[in-house]
């Protein structure tokens, strides 16, 4: 819903989560990976339609869940195409390969499907993860590649799928030229190429959205306390100055107004 209105779910997420009570921030991703979450809802699903009831949320949350990863793969080939390159002959390099942070479990991981579907598509796939040095997937031998300024320069999208903390973020940011970063994990100042978020407009070289959000923002920085008092002050000087001014200089028209108030 997000990427079609056009938002930043992560801004969307972080402005809910400035409310003072009552809310706890949960942080989109490439979707859910383990022995729980992907799987254990379902036993109850299950159990329920033993009994004649649906659990419609928990099977509406598990849909949405399975299609994550490919909507990733779409909006790396979207990225793509807006450098006119197709994903198909594309190196890609995908980064982390465990279900969630700082962690090498690959259970369930929802990075080995955006492996799956990104290898479909026709894209030549390394990956990298610091906690896991090799990874069966679906089948295929893959082993995990180093990450540094020069690597980052030969693939032509990376993909951030998890987000270790030991990855440098830093040089990803700068030497990465297009990165599709599903965790939010990039510092977005510090790009130099583009960065397209899991939702919302690409994040292009100094680290700001696309020129249609960048006006919007910048005139709404202009319009801070200091114009409001200008436009505050000017309305109060207004009926001084404009009234003189008119009826000196344009008697007709004040006329013209004293007639409409004797109708009134």
């Amino acid at each position: 819903m997000c990427d079609r209105l056009g938002l930043d779910v992560r801004e969307v997420v972080n402005a809910a989560a400035s409310k003072p009570f009552g809310f706890m921030a949960f942080q989109p991703g490439p979707g859910t990976g383990g022995h729980c979450i992907p799987l254990d809802p379902l036993y109850l699903s299950w159990k329920l339609r033993t009994l004649e009831y649906r659990a419609r949320f928990v099977e509406l949350s598990d849909d949405v869940n399975l299609g994550m990863p490919r909507y990733v793969v779409e909006r790396a080939a979207t990225a793509l195409n807006e450098v006119r390159k197709s994903l198909k002959g594309s190196r890609v390099l995908v980064l982390g390969v465990a279900y969630k942070r700082d962690v090498d479990d690959v259970r369930e991981s929802p990075s080995l499907e955006i492996i799956r579907h990104l290898k479909r598509g026709g894209a030549l796939v390394d990956y990298s993860d610091p906690h896991i040095a090799h990874a069966d997937v679906h089948g295929v031998k893959m082993s995990s590649v180093p990450v540094d300024a020069k690597s980052l320069a030969t693939y032509d999208c990376v993909v951030v799928a998890t987000d270790h903390r030991a990855f440098p973020w830093d040089d990803i940011a700068r030497h990465a030229s297009l990165i599709v970063d599903s965790r939010g994990a990039v510092p977005r100042d510090k790009v130099r190429g583009t960065l397209l978020p899991l939702s919302g407009p690409a994040v292009r070289g100094t680290g700001v959205p696309s020129a249609d959000r960048v006006a919007d923002r910048t005139s709404d920085r202009k319009a801070g306390p200091a114009s409001d008092a200008g436009a505050a002050s000017s309305k109060a000087a207004s009926p001084k100055t404009s009234t003189p001014k008119a009826t000196a200089a344009k008697p007709a028209r004040t006329s013209a107004k004293g007639r409409d108030g004797a109708r009134a």
